[in-house]
């Protein structure tokens, strides 16, 4: 329809929309060829390419209609007409695919994804080019494209051309005060691009935009040497909070840590002063419009258990593949000093917790943690029958926790 406005009839449009199947017709070919699959990115590219095919269609197509006004020959107006415009086509389809072609250097998962969006950009802009410089111009030879078949009627004809008019005379208004007024035309222009440079300054800068889907984590921190039933009582109290919201759908918590999150990440911080819940909202709440309500009721319980409690945002799955969408990032500190890494350990934490682009900061190089030495009478283990290791596993059950049957 919007084709059809502008040119006022219909058999113009229909030559171009005759063009768009044959141009996705061989971008699938193309990208069988190099092995590419339809998904959500080669759909994206694809969908990119097909507008290219519309403008290229479109501007054969007035170039052959203004050469059949002085050429009685209609194949001779077509190729000169073709041949006038496929300069500026080919330029045009050139300069595109070089602004996206530099994606497929892109190294790592990034260039796997937008790698094949780049080349099914390509695919469809080079078939734009082909079909616009051959079946274009073999279409406007046919009967259909010949006789006036499909006019608007009268009344929305007239309305249509004062419309355009409109349009016209504005445009050339336009152009006549900046043509009059060429040094101020260059002004507005390096204005324009100081602006644009301004903003591109100013507007954040991520790899994908974090998406809020109504899921967040609230990290617990209890004292060092809290038992696993101090900190059970600290999630208890923020979850009983929770859990009197009725946009709060989930929250289940996890205190403590496994044996094989050791292993798996040897490198993490792991206490039975730890805890995590995590927490999905109904509907379309939003996290952090909830959060921000809910943060207020933290700093009591922080006081009242002596913990420290953060939130942050459960990023979404390509923002965890990406590295952004509320990811964490670590610094690693090493040394022969112990005294020494602390020190630094803790001037890095003051300030990225002084910076505004941090929720939650928490660091490994706190002081040791307060031990007790149990010496053990032997003589007493012996009366009751009793090894080191019923001692040490019954210890390890009061202050950790365990399993009353293992599976």
């Amino acid at each position: 329809m919007c084709i059809e406005f502008f040119l006022g009839n219909i058999r113009e449009p229909i030559v171009v929309i005759s063009a768009v199947p044959i141009s996705v017709m061989a971008t699938f070919l193309m990208m069988f060829g190099f092995g590419l699959t339809i998904n959500t990115m080669s759909l994206g590219g694809l969908a990119i390419g097909v507008g290219m095919v519309v403008d290229s269609a479109t501007v054969v197509l007035e170039s052959v209609a203004s050469k059949k006004k002085t050429i009685s020959d209609p194949i001779q107006a077509s190729i000169e007409g073709t041949k006038e415009v496929f300069g500026s086509i080919l330029g045009s389809t050139i300069t595109s695919i070089v602004v996206f072609l530099p994606i497929l250097f892109v190294e790592g998962i990034a260039a796997e994804i937008f790698g094949e969006f780049a080349l099914t950009i390509s695919f469809s802009l080079i078939s734009s080019l082909f079909t616009s410089a051959t079946l274009v111009p073999v279409l406007t030879q046919y009967d259909f494209f010949s006789k006036e078949i499909g006019t608007f009627p009268k009344i929305i004809e007239i309305r249509r051309e004062k419309i355009l008019s409109t349009i016209r005379n504005s445009f050339a208004s336009i152009a006549v005060f900046f043509i009059r007024r060429k040094t101020f035309a260059v002004y507005v222009g390096l204005g324009a691009v100081l602006v644009a440079g301004l903003f591109f300054i100013v507007i954040p800068k991520e790899m994908l935009t974090e998406i809020d889907q109504g899921e967040f984590y609230i990290d617990i921190v209890s004292p060092e040497g809290s038992n696993l039933n101090y900190t059970k009582k600290v999630v208890d109290t923020i979850t009983k909070k929770l859990t009197q919201d009725k946009t709060v759908e989930i929250a289940f918590s996890r205190i403590g840590y496994e044996e094989k999150d050791i292993i798996l990440n040897p490198k993490g911080d792991f206490g039975l002063n730890r805890a995590s819940i995590f927490v999905k909202l109904s509907g379309k709440n939003k996290a952090e419009k909830f959060l921000i309500g809910f943060s207020r009721e933290l700093p009591e319980i922080e006081k009242n258990f002596h913990s420290k409690i953060g939130t942050r945002m459960a990023g979404s799955v390509l923002g965890g593949i990406f590295g952004s969408g509320g990811g964490g990032i670590s610094v690693e500190i090493s040394g022969q000093d112990l005294n020494l890494i602390r020190k630094i350990a803790s001037e890095v934490e003051n300030e990225l917790v002084s910076t505004n682009e941090t929720i939650s900061v928490s660091s490994s190089a706190r002081e040791e943690t307060p031990q007790l030495k149990v010496e053990l009478d032997r003589e007493k283990m012996a009366y009751f029958d009793l090894s080191v290791e019923d001692i040490a596993t019954t210890l390890k059950t009061s202050i950790k926790g365990g399993y009353r049957h293992k599976i």
